[in-house]
């Protein structure tokens, strides 16, 4: 049967070509949520390893803001003398 100049053969080719797109498409969408995800996780860690610096800086100053007093904010796993 043909429907104003196109017959059922042109019909099937084209979705064909249309579920081939799609596939393609499919595929390139599974990889960029992988990427997107990997990025996610990397985010994670930087802002992580970030809080890290902060943690160590904070503890420098604290101290360095003792020197000379004889005492310590720092946190130690060696028994202190006092």
């Amino acid at each position: 049967m043909q429907f104003s100049g196109i017959d059922e053969r042109v019909i099937t080719e084209r979705k064909q070509v249309l579920a081939n797109d799609l596939a393609q498409i499919q595929a390139k969408l599974d990889v960029l949520q992988k990427q997107v995800k990997e990025s996610e996780n990397l985010v994670q860690a930087l802002v992580g390893a970030m809080q890290q610096c902060d943690n160590f800086l904070q503890q420098i100053h604290n101290e360095s803001g003792d020197v000379g007093t004889g005492k310590s904010n720092a946190d130690s796993s060696i028994p202190s003398n006092e």
